[in-house]
């Protein structure tokens, strides 16, 4: 049930001086609603593995699982992770041995589900959309400065 006046005149929206008030009519039913829902939908309390490439494979992703995994990862020296076509990497602030002939060349010609994430995965991906596409290809990279993004 919403308060007559809830969405007043013209004048009054747009001036949006006068405070709104919504009334539901029965918030105990409301609330044991929303708690079937959260029961049903939470994600579960697990520790992160460390272990999983892609988090969009996950039953349940949000902010607090994406956090556990990337940290998960990081404590592992993993600092790329994949949330489906978005590839995550986190600093380091070490050198670390994934860089290379040798690496580079273990992403030639493979599917991104084949191998671990990797910058390199992106960039093999753009060049074969490259020559199969004869457009110019992009990828986006974003982070805050002194991030590692170079």
């Amino acid at each position: 049930e919403i308060d007559e006046g809830c969405f007043g005149s013209r004048s009054e929206q747009a001036s949006y001086s006068q405070p709104t008030t919504l009334h539901h009519p029965a918030p105990a039913a409301a609330s044991r609603g929303m708690a079937a829902i959260e029961s049903v939908y939470a994600p579960p309390e697990e520790v992160a593995s460390g272990e999983i490439d892609d988090l969009a494979t996950l039953a349940h992703l949000n902010q607090d699982v994406l956090l556990r995994e990337l940290k998960a990862r990081y404590a592992k020296d993993i600092i790329y992770t994949f949330v489906s076509d978005i590839l995550i990497a986190v600093n380091p602030f070490k050198p670390l041995p994934i860089y290379g002939p040798e690496q580079m060349a273990l992403y030639t010609n493979k599917l991104r589900e084949d191998v671990p994430p990797h910058v390199y995965a992106i960039a093999d991906s753009c060049y074969h959309n490259l020559e199969k596409s004869r457009r110019s290809q992009c990828a986006v990279i974003s982070g805050e400065s002194g991030a590692g993004k170079t």
